[in-house]
């Protein structure tokens, strides 16, 4: 059984950096520069990691920092858990709307549609010029 729970970069910033180049296979997130992270594990494995932090964009928003399952753990549920238990971390943040993006990740897409939310174009644009962007109100 897969749990998830809020971590210390100082404790799995390591396992959060291994994690990302598994699933993502670019260049590795520096967890330090995150607000908050979520690790999914099961036993005692980390198998998914997911990120929160204020949007500099959007005012009273929170940001889903980067994710990401481990391929033999993808087709669990976890990437839409990760979404929610963001979500309710940022409802206790009193925050009242979400944002992301994501570039070429259908699976990706797929869950935060999933989850409630749907595409948008910001005023400004804060991502690569391939990213699509998604939000959700709270």
């Amino acid at each position: 059984m897969y749990r998830i729970r809020a971590v210390e970069v100082s404790e799995f910033g390591d396992d959060i950096i291994e994690m990302d180049l598994a699933c993502l296979k670019e260049e590795a997130i520096k967890p330090e520069l995150i607000d908050q992270w979520w690790i999914a594990f099961l036993d005692d494995a980390p198998v998914a990691y997911a990120g929160l932090h204020p949007s500099s964009h959007h005012k009273r928003a929170g940001f889903l920092a980067r994710a990401g399952v481990l391929p033999k753990h993808r087709g669990n549920g976890l990437q839409r858990r990760l979404i929610r238990v963001r979500e309710k971390e940022a409802i206790k943040r009193r925050l009242f709307r979400m944002v992301s993006f994501t570039r070429n990740n259908p699976p990706s897409a797929n869950n935060l549609i999933a989850c409630g939310y749907s595409v948008f174009i910001p005023k400004k644009l804060w991502a690569p010029s391939d990213a699509t962007y998604w939000h959700k109100v709270l």
